[in-house]
């Protein structure tokens, strides 16, 4: 399924602002939001710089940016870079990821992002009790770093991954900043009770990811995951009266394309039910 197979629906169809990434067609990320802006509400900027590749954006390509999004009525998130982790033991390399981070925002702040995501990473599920508490340190002196560079804290957004979000809920309500609900790290990671922890996220959640997710892979288009999760997840939205960004985070055209068509179904016979 390609781009042109998705109808241009009308605005305001759907409650909540449906996004997608900046990768979906083999293109530049200028390339892709123009393709994508007739379709969608935002679009995830996903960027990152290392020594071998870099996608940062230049003057003239924020400047594009801005006129695409004026144009269409169209807003931007901005995926901080995951190169450097922000948790991890060693100084030097969360030192890096600092500057990478306020890199990223000095640059991408005259787009003036609905919202910034942020990986806590440099843990893991199997963490005792004291090595979470340290990671928790690291990560609340990372994230007071990047907090200083956005103009409001609660635009900074903190992405579940592969631990219970509950690690990271006090060090998001002492640092006034929001949560980005991964639903496909839920699928993947917490099967027996994703719903549960969706429900405790909604309240404080601000961007969610949304991708499908089959056989250990995430990812990947909606149409390839369970049918009822997908509806279980949408009227769970329409129970919590959810007005947020709802990212495909998805990078084939197919796999955006399909996800939003489905995103569109669903919707339309929950709207009917109800």
């Amino acid at each position: 399924m390609r781009l042109p197979d998705l109808a241009i629906e009308p605005l305001n169809r759907l409650p909540f602002a449906l996004g997608s990434t900046s990768y979906v067609i083999p293109a530049n990320i200028v390339t892709n939001v123009r393709a994508l802006a007739p379709f969608v509400d935002d679009v995830e900027l996903i960027l990152f710089e290392s020594q071998k590749i870099s996608n940062m954006l230049t003057d003239k390509e924020v400047r594009a940016l801005r006129k695409l999004a004026a144009e269409h009525g169209i807003t931007y998130t901005v995926h901080l870079p995951t190169e450097y982790k922000v948790g991890v033991a060693d100084p030097c390399e969360r030192q890096k990821y600092i500057v990478s981070a306020r890199r990223v925002i000095e640059i991408c702040t005259p787009l003036e992002p609905r919202a910034w995501i942020v990986h806590l990473e440099g843990g893991n599920p199997n963490m005792s009790r004291s090595e979470r508490e340290s990671w928790t340190s690291r990560c609340n002196e990372s994230l007071q770093a990047i907090v200083e560079a956005v103009s409001h804290p609660e635009l900074l957004v903190v992405e579940n991954l592969g631990y219970p979000w509950q690690w990271h809920e006090q060090l998001v309500a002492s640092s006034g900043v929001s949560l980005c609900c991964d639903v496909g790290h839920l699928w993947l990671y917490f099967p027996e009770d994703w719903q549960t922890q969706l429900e405790g996220m909604l309240p404080r959640t601000s961007a969610i990811h949304l991708h499908g997710m089959a056989k250990g892979r995430d990812h990947i288009s909606l149409r390839q995951t369970h049918p009822e999760d997908v509806v279980a997840f949408l009227e769970c939205l329409r129970r919590f009266k959810y007005f947020g960004i709802v990212t495909l985070e998805v990078f084939t055209e197919n796999d955006f394309a399909e996800s939003a068509q489905t995103v569109r179904d669903i919707w339309k016979s929950l709207s009917r039910a109800h």
